[in-house]
């Protein structure tokens, strides 16, 4: 999109054409009520193939 859209093709012709990630998220857990934390390296296809962004 205009507003937020990237500069940079997003789409690698395999596919993969959203980019959005979060390295860490931090939620209540539905059931139990817990604090629950996910994290996530970034994909190393977008490291490689995106390696001006990082």
């Amino acid at each position: 999109d205009r507003m937020y859209g990237s500069r940079l093709p997003l789409s690698f012709g395999d596919g993969m054409a959203v980019a959005l990630h979060a390295q860490k998220l931090t939620f209540e857990h539905p059931k139990t009520g817990d604090e629950t934390t996910v994290e996530a390296e970034i994909p190393k296809l977008w490291k490689s193939r995106c390696a001006a962004l990082f």
